[in-house]
């Protein structure tokens, strides 16, 4: 399975044009994912109030995203900016 994706051509060109495009802007992924775990909190905020149960989902899951983007980003950053 592994090798399988290690000779896809579809994924490669899929990282060298993620590459190319976070080479240009580097701070643009992160700073998504902090704005979407910002986005999360105050959702969770508004839920303590209010109690409704999709709030809390929703919440939760742009904070993971968020965290997760903004770690791919600064993995992302770091060997774009050498």
């Amino acid at each position: 399975m592994r090798d399988r994706l290690d000779r896809s051509t579809f994924i490669a060109r899929l990282i060298e044009n993620a590459s190319a495009s976070v080479a240009q802007q580097q701070g643009l992924v992160p700073m998504i994912g902090i704005v979407l775990v910002i986005v999360g909190m105050i959702l969770l905020l508004v839920n303590v109030f209010v109690g409704h149960a999709a709030l809390a989902f929703f919440g939760i899951l742009l904070e993971g995203v968020g965290v997760i983007a903004a770690l791919i980003g600064i993995l992302l950053i770091e060997p774009l900016g050498k």
